[in-house]
């Protein structure tokens, strides 16, 4: 397998409305993986995958497939060392390719390495991944754009740049910058229900007297009729709440739209970091300057957060060699478009047989949308959460040909399948969590969609 890269003159954001975003238009599978936050002091590559081949998927059941024989080098190996196995073999035989694979995990596939912890399955039987290695791309460092192409014959390339940077070329024609338009209101199915909320608080906050638990990440779907345009959808509430790990995915199975600020892991070079976030503030209440101060020294998010950093850094040195992992920065608020992220960065050296895959395993599902301890804040979650969370609170993956892989944490998501679309909202509960708040709380985070706090059951 050869491939190239070559500059292009254009905005991953314009080949996408030009290419991609189109309504009703399901045929695509796309992966847009996009560091929209233009305020990073170093952004963060971004990529808009033009043509996939799919690599291996896990099913409902939880088994892995893969679509290539090639790929499945080690069979009799565990699942996530299985495809550690693969990514290994990949770099071997592509080294430093900048674009490799790309892959979605749903929230069920955190509970395949233990058989501990409780899940519910999705109602659509949906996989619970899929894995896609880049075949064209457009790659972006937050200055210059690169067409990104493979082939299996070095002798294609020179026509398959051409043929791209013909059809971008057509695409983006005449194209000028343009606001992007507030997409057709989604029609609400179920708006939640407050009652059945509050109940569950009480419920978890009668465990935490108990010592069961300390902290359970509760939240309940929003769902709506699947819009005409998930891609319309992802560029507005991109527009409205950039973010480090914004993305946009589509494959036959499942459409996602998320502005997530949350990272599961960055790997560079064996050195593995964690950035999980607990505490939030919307803007505009006070001038950011007091607001970051009041979420800072916050009890309550103090509190949360501190749980979930130590429990982090507890599965970080499952895979990190002994005595290597460490908080290396605790309570950090980080500024967003609308809101204030209470964050804490834990880091270590991975052992050397451990790859991204293991690494995803060893940290999810994730300690910020679960609890802690994890296993009995899945058990709460699965008696009382109404609904499989699906993708939401899974993750979304980049792995290179090189030492780099990037896993992001699904939140602030739509996502569809078939023609059903849901948006999931809640947040952290703990002994001192007060009802009435958590609710509002839990409504702010589906304002974005112009849910009304009153279109409640």
């Amino acid at each position: 397998m050869a491939w190239i890269q070559t500059p292009v003159p254009y905005a991953l954001s314009d080949a996408f409305d030009a290419l991609i975003a189109q309504p009703n238009d399901r045929s695509q599978s796309v992966f847009w993986l996009d560091s929209a936050d233009a305020n990073e002091a170093n952004p963060k590559r971004s990529m808009l995958t033009l043509s996939l081949a799919s690599v291996a998927h896990i099913d409902a059941q939880g088994a892995l497939h893969f679509a290539r024989a090639q790929d499945d080098v080690a069979a009799n190996l565990p699942l996530w060392e299985r495809l550690d196995a693969a990514v290994q073999a990949f770099r071997a035989r592509e080294p430093n390719c900048p674009a490799g694979w790309v892959s979605w995990h749903g929230y069920s596939c955190g509970f395949l390495a233990s058989k501990d912890l409780a899940q519910s399955p999705h109602p659509a039987a949906i996989p619970m991944a899929e894995i896609y290695e880049v075949q064209a791309a457009l790659i972006s460092d937050g200055s210059a754009t690169i067409l990104f192409l493979r082939a299996e014959d070095p002798d294609e390339l020179p026509a398959r740049e051409r043929w791209w940077k013909d059809r971008l070329a057509s695409a983006l024609e005449g194209r000028g910058a343009a606001k992007t338009a507030k997409p057709k209101p989604l029609t609400i199915i179920d708006a939640g229900s407050k009652s059945a909320y509050v109940e569950a608080i009480a419920a978890i906050q009668q465990k935490i007297s108990t010592d069961k638990v300390q902290q359970v990440c509760l939240t309940y779907p929003i769902t709506f009729e699947r819009p005409a345009s998930m891609a319309q959808w992802y560029s507005y509430l991109r527009e409205r709440s950039p973010a480090s790990y914004c993305a946009f995915v589509q494959t036959p199975t499942i459409a996602l739209a998320s502005t997530s600020p949350e990272s599961l892991f960055e790997i560079d070079d064996h050195v593995v970091s964690t950035r999980p976030m607990k505490g939030t503030r919307r803007r505009g209440s006070l001038p950011d300057d007091r607001l970051a101060e009041e979420l800072r020294t916050n009890p309550k998010d103090r509190a949360e957060n501190a749980m979930i950093a130590r429990l982090a850094m507890k599965d970080l040195a499952r895979v990190c060699v002994p005595d290597s992992a460490f908080i290396k920065e605790a309570f950090t608020v980080e500024t967003y478009a609308t809101v204030l992220q209470l964050t804490s960065t834990i880091e270590g050296e991975l052992r050397p047989e451990v790859g991204p895959f293991q690494t995803f395993a060893a940290l999810t599902p994730p300690a910020s949308m679960t609890g802690t301890p994890r296993a009995a804040a899945c058990e709460i979650l699965a008696a009382l959460e109404s609904a499989a969370r699906g993708v939401y609170s899974g993750s979304l993956g980049w792995i290179d040909g090189g030492t780099r892989s990037s896993f992001s944490v699904v939140i602030r998501a739509l996502q569809a399948w078939g023609d059903h679309a849901a948006w999931h909202v809640g947040g952290g509960i703990i002994a001192t969590s007060l009802p009435e708040d958590e609710w509002t709380e839990s409504r702010t985070k589906a304002l974005a969609l112009g849910v009304d706090a009153e279109d409640v059951s």
